[in-house]
């Protein structure tokens, strides 16, 4: 598709200040505003670049263009294989896009789901970098940030120990029941 990579650009921008604004708008500051800002950003990075890399080798496949190898597009092994992988990567983004909405609204578990969902993004993309040396090492980057952010960021909050009352220090008069 001739102009799907500028959508991605224009999108990815108004993606990160969407992430911000709505976080803001809830009630978040700081850290908590970043990692969450930061979880909703990779979610959405996730699902409209691989979207538009299914759209992209859709309509190659469609209008019979040429692949980076130099063939033209066939429905075969590699185009479904694209396909997939485009998939996978998807339904991730939108799952890391749940737990950073969650993480946001403060659910328990839900920082450790999101971590999970980027170091999986992580041991799938890693290996792409000999393969295809940009989409790889950019999203190998773009999920070491999110995990490290995410990590510093979202950490549980600090619970307050209860405060126990001491009988001991009451008057021996209100200790015995019945006391005349």
């Amino acid at each position: 598709m001739p102009h799907v990579d500028h959508l991605v650009l224009v999108l990815l921008p108004t993606w990160l200040l969407a992430s911000v604004a709505y976080q803001w708008r809830r009630g978040l500051r700081r850290a908590r505003l970043a990692a969450a800002a930061l979880g909703m950003f990779y979610g959405l990075t996730l699902m409209t670049m691989l979207g538009a890399h299914c759209v992209d080798i859709l309509y190659g496949l469609a209008h019979h263009l040429t692949s980076m190898t130099g063939a033209p597009f066939r429905y075969d092994w590699r185009t479904y294989s694209l396909l997939l992988f485009g998939a996978l990567l998807i339904t991730l983004g939108a799952r890391a896009l749940r737990a950073a909405l969650a993480m946001a609204r403060g659910e328990p578990g839900a920082r450790t789901a999101f971590l999970a969902v980027a170091a999986i993004v992580l041991a799938i993309v890693v290996p792409l970098i000999p393969v295809n040396a940009f989409f790889g090492t950019l999203m190998t980057g773009a999920s070491t940030i999110a995990l490290l952010g995410v990590a510093a960021g979202m950490r549980p909050a600090a619970t307050a120990l209860p405060q126990i009352a001491y009988i001991a220090a009451a008057p021996a008069a209100c200790r015995q029941e019945g006391a005349p």
